[in-house]
């Protein structure tokens, strides 16, 4: 889960149960989840793309008949997540549920086709996500084997997980440059200034050693002119190392 449980939203970030978490964005984080869910399970052979579209209509045609479209608008049916998650059982389609889901998947749906128009088809809402990998997905199991690496046999019970989850990351990232020069095709752009941090931080602890393609990566990250130039200015980049 992206928005509650292994990711949270800063608005939904909270210091104690008795704070009512910032729920508004919801059909933003929920609609890219069920966005991203769908077109996986599409993609991994769970369904077909003509089961798929079946699906897809019945969605729309869920929301084309939900009178409360009329008068609520999705951001409300967000904020009143709390009380849409246990509906009435009458004038359920007047008053709106938990719309955030469907529509704000719908919204998605549309930035996907406006990515692709306004690019020619060179690009999509799969390099979206891409930008917002580094921080959000392969920065956190680094940062967590750093933390736990000063509890001591108090972590062992955490660490499998968080070497199970590295490995998916790095995997992942090294098999996506198996016919690429960089992350994003074969020219250095903004995904791999995202990056950068990730590897350096991966390199110093010593875990790129098992990734040929990724080390290579790196070294010609090194080599550009710009970081020579950063490093010049800014001093020698030292990572904690494990």
């Amino acid at each position: 889960s992206w928005c509650g449980k292994y990711r949270r939203p800063a608005a939904m970030i909270t210091p104690d149960y008795h704070t009512p978490m910032k729920t508004k964005l919801l059909w933003v984080y929920e609609g890219l989840d069920t966005y991203l869910g769908e077109v996986l399970m599409v993609r991994a052979g769970l369904a077909t793309p003509e089961e798929y579209r079946v699906s897809l209509a019945r969605t729309i045609r869920g929301l084309n008949a939900t009178t409360g479209r009329q008068w609520r608008p999705l951001e409300d049916t967000a904020v009143a997540s709390h009380l849409s998650r246990a509906p009435g059982r009458s004038w359920n389609q007047l008053r709106r549920t938990q719309d955030y889901y469907p529509e704000g998947m719908m919204i998605w749906y549309e930035a996907d086709a406006i990515i692709r128009e306004k690019t020619d088809g060179a690009k999509s809402l799969d390099d979206f996500c891409k930008k917002f990998f580094a921080e959000g997905s392969a920065m956190l199991p680094l940062m967590l084997a750093l933390y736990t690496s000063r509890l001591g046999q108090a972590a062992a019970p955490l660490l499998p997980r968080i070497e199970s989850e590295l490995a998916n990351h790095f995997d992942y990232m090294e098999g996506a440059l198996a016919d690429r020069q960089f992350f994003a095709g074969n020219e250095f752009r903004a995904a791999d200034v995202q990056m950068s941090f990730v590897l350096e931080a991966a390199d110093g602890s010593g875990r790129l050693e098992a990734y040929p393609r990724l080390k290579e990566l790196i070294s010609r990250y090194r080599e550009r002119a710009a970081y020579k130039r950063a490093i010049e200015k800014g001093g020698p980049l030292e990572l904690t190392r494990r």
